[in-house]
């Protein structure tokens, strides 16, 4: 519950605060494929397949082409 003097308070809080702006990050530059590659692993994942011989899975992005 809020009291009765908090909500002013807070109203006041958020109208001075202001969107801090941050320079994007550029990627280095690739000029062929393979050069740079991303890569996102996980694991174990559950339910298992049925042969059970797959508990993990990765997905390989190449940085040239974008292509999976």
């Amino acid at each position: 519950m809020v009291k009765q003097g908090q909500l002013r308070g807070i109203n006041a809080l958020t109208g001075k605060m202001k969107k801090l702006s941050f320079k994007l990050l550029e990627e280095p530059c690739t000029t062929k494929a393979l050069q740079m590659v991303h890569l996102d692993v996980r694991g174990p994942i559950t339910p298992q397949s049925q042969e059970e011989e797959y508990k993990y899975w990765i997905i390989i992005v190449d940085n040239f082409c974008s292509f999976p």
